[in-house]
């Protein structure tokens, strides 16, 4: 019998949509003959009106890696620095754009702003602040980011990369918005993957000035969004009052898994985000080979931990049924350190 595995290596919520997302985007499936909008301008006017800004202020693209795809093209493609460790498709995209990589070592498990301010050359066109960071679950702080905007170039393209923004608490964070209206070079990205529950249909934005949203967008490819994927979107936003309770749900879940691991004698770190990090080591891939073999997957980060996805109270159980066979590995894990 193939064993069933509980998936809590990919950030996804686990929950469905709302109906009347699913029912729009079936709706929409019956126009697939039709090909989407050029520059998915309806979405564009959804999310502009959501946050109260002109549309010329907003790209969109196919999830937010897409978008910051997007953006390390239109920086010009030369140096990208970004906190480490983070969103493993970073440096992935940018081998594949010929881009150099400079990685900064994080803070307090979010990005060390002061660090990355110290590390940029003439050659970096591009920074990425993802906050919440991945797999990490630290925030920095508003104060940080205005500091390191006020010490860098404005021909330097900052990306604040917010996908997990709807989780985040602390009401020092960083407020992106805020920081898109004063500087032309700050572009915050966000993304309908994480809370909003749409990850299989790929929708992410960006907003920014409008000269630097244009270029991001030029830097995409045509009907990039397709007709459900943008009908779910513009759906989910009109119904973004129903998040609350999921995201609460999350949070505490979160809280839960972390104190219950931390019983367990494991380097939980409860940050922001839909997830829980555990700084294990070099025991990493040996900790999520184990959890899979017990139905349990997890995300290993090699040499550093794993990432753990918040998903319900029934596989929050599983995890620390299956926890109970990595438990004699976590004294004998290297450079294990919480940061709390």
């Amino acid at each position: 019998m193939t064993q069933t595995l509980t998936q809590l290596g990919l950030n996804e919520m686990p929950f469905v949509p709302h109906e009347a997302i699913i029912q729009a985007t079936q709706k929409a499936c019956a126009q697939s003959n039709r090909y989407p909008e050029f520059d998915s301008h309806t979405l564009r006017q959804a999310i502009a009106s959501h946050f109260a800004i002109p549309a010329d202020w907003v790209a969109a693209s196919n999830g937010s890696a897409g978008i910051i795809h997007q953006a390390m093209i239109a920086s010009g493609q030369g140096e990208v620095a970004f906190g480490w460790p983070s969103f493993d498709a970073f440096p992935f995209m940018a081998k594949g754009l010929g881009m150099s990589v400079h990685l900064i070592s994080l803070k307090d498990n979010a990005c060390d702003l002061e660090a990355m301010a110290r590390a940029i050359t003439p050659k970096t066109s591009i920074v990425i602040i993802c906050t919440p960071n991945t797999p990490t679950g630290g925030v920095v702080s508003h104060e940080a980011v205005v500091q390191f905007l006020k010490k860098t170039s404005k021909k330097l393209i900052v990306l604040i990369d917010e996908a997990y923004q709807e989780f985040v608490t602390d009401p020092l964070a960083v407020r992106a918005l805020e920081l898109v209206k004063e500087y032309p070079n700050v572009v915050m990205t966000r993304t309908f993957s994480k809370a909003y529950g749409l990850a299989g249909l790929r929708v992410g934005y960006a907003i920014a000035q409008p000269e630097l949203a244009e270029k991001i967008m030029l830097a995409g490819v045509p009907f990039s969004i397709p007709v459900p994927a943008q009908a779910a979107a513009i759906e989910a936003l009109a119904h973004s009052s129903h998040l609350g309770k999921r995201i609460a749900y999350i949070n505490n879940e979160r809280h839960h898994m972390t104190q219950q691991l931390k019983a367990l004698k494991a380097p939980a770190v409860n940050g922001h985000g839909n997830f829980v990090w555990l700084p294990v080591g070099e025991i990493a891939e040996q900790v999520a080979d184990i959890l899979r073999k017990e139905g349990v997957l997890v995300k290993a980060m090699k040499s550093l931990g794993i990432r753990i996805t918040v998903g319900t109270r029934q596989e929050t159980n599983q995890l620390l049924q299956a926890w109970e066979k990595v438990r004699h590995l976590i004294p004998h894990a290297s450079k294990v350190q919480t940061n709390e």
